[in-house]
């Protein structure tokens, strides 16, 4: 009996004529919808555009998992629930997610040079930034770092960005230029 479709085949039948289809389909195909649930912060369109996987592009389950991981590195998520309902047409994809319970506001010191809508105008580019970092992981806080990196880079300006946690007062994390 094939364990797919329930329809008694002897295996190797089986295995032409339900499994090898089912696996190709698990492989081949293009997401046709995507539908993302649970999360309060971050918009959809935002949450597509960090996963880089979007509606039309080629499904595949290491596409999947690379998605799935990259959402989950940028530590916005505290769940990344992937599912994916198959279609002879394409797949529908479904991300549940749990927003990260902790975020600080991010904050910008000693970038002599550029002015804050030049920063402003370089961290828009991030999908899942909206001015406060999640604190469990460093994923876009690394982001936002590359980001502000590539701005001195672009301006032929000196230094390295780094960052620190500041917990005293308003807790912030803090961006910088190390000279």
């Amino acid at each position: 009996m094939c364990p797919i479709c329930s329809v008694r085949r002897p295996v190797s039948l089986a295995l032409l004529t339900c499994i090898l289809p089912a696996l190709l389909l698990a492989q081949d195909g293009k997401v046709t919808v995507i539908h993302v649930r649970g999360s309060r912060r971050f918009a959809a369109g935002e949450v597509i555009a960090a996963s880089g996987l979007p509606v039309g592009a080629p499904f595949s389950v290491p596409a999947l998992d690379a998605a799935a991981h990259r959402l989950a590195d940028t530590g916005a998520f505290s769940e990344v629930d992937p599912r994916v309902i198959r279609l002879s047409g394409g797949v529908i994809l479904d991300w549940y997610l749990a927003d990260a319970p902790q975020f600080l506001p991010a904050r910008f010191e000693g970038f002599s040079g550029l002015d804050r809508q030049e920063i402003a105008a370089a961290l828009a580019k991030i999908p899942l930034y909206h001015g406060s970092l999640p604190l469990l992981k460093l994923g876009l806080i690394r982001q936002v770092q590359a980001a502000l990196q590539k701005l001195l880079e672009d301006h032929h300006l000196p230094g390295k960005v780094a960052y620190f946690f500041h917990f005293q007062g308003v807790a912030a994390i803090t961006f910088f230029v190390r000279h």
